[in-house]
């Protein structure tokens, strides 16, 4: 196990580095979630989030897929297109 020291700053801020963003694939505004242990041990683990707009759309095609609601296959892009009325 590695073990990085980090300073935190004002506010309670701290600056993950850049080793394990990289690491962990984090930007600006990803999550994370801190898991409290025995002998204030934390352990931090990336969340995956997904926009609400597509988590919706997903939902709504799954539950179009399993009422057997779908279309297809279709033979080009033109005869998928003319489907969704475009």
């Amino acid at each position: 196990m590695n073990t990085l020291a980090i300073q935190v700053q004002d506010r309670g801020i701290i600056t993950i580095p850049k080793q394990l963003r990289d690491a962990w694939d984090l930007a600006k505004g990803d999550f994370l979630n801190i898991t409290f242990g025995k002998k204030n041990v934390a352990t931090l683990n990336p969340v995956a989030t997904i926009d609400k707009g597509i988590l919706e759309a997903s939902q709504k095609a799954l539950k179009e897929l399993r009422t057997g609601k779908t279309a297809g296959p279709f033979n080009n892009m033109d005869d998928f297109e003319e489907s969704l009325g475009l």
